[in-house]
């Protein structure tokens, strides 16, 4: 079985605490999984700090692309 590479997309809806599990878990698989590359918009980075009380997502060990970043390699 091939490892898959995954692109997360993050809105500025609120639930910020289900993409950090989501991100979490895929840091877990990671032995499974290629590469994962992270779409975060601004409202996604507000939203996130505002509900979850930090700016974790920075932590993780993925790329994080803007929005608007037309020469990321999944666009």
């Amino acid at each position: 079985m091939s490892k898959k590479k995954i692109v997360v997309a993050v809105t500025g809806a609120s639930g910020a605490i289900y993409a950090q599990l989501l991100l979490q878990k895929l840091q877990q698989l990671s032995a499974q999984i290629a590469e994962v590359a992270v779409v975060m918009s601004d409202n996604a980075k507000q939203v996130w700090q505002f509900e979850m009380d930090n700016t974790d997502y920075d932590k993780l060990p993925y790329k994080i692309y803007a929005k608007n970043d037309f020469m990321a390699p999944f666009a």
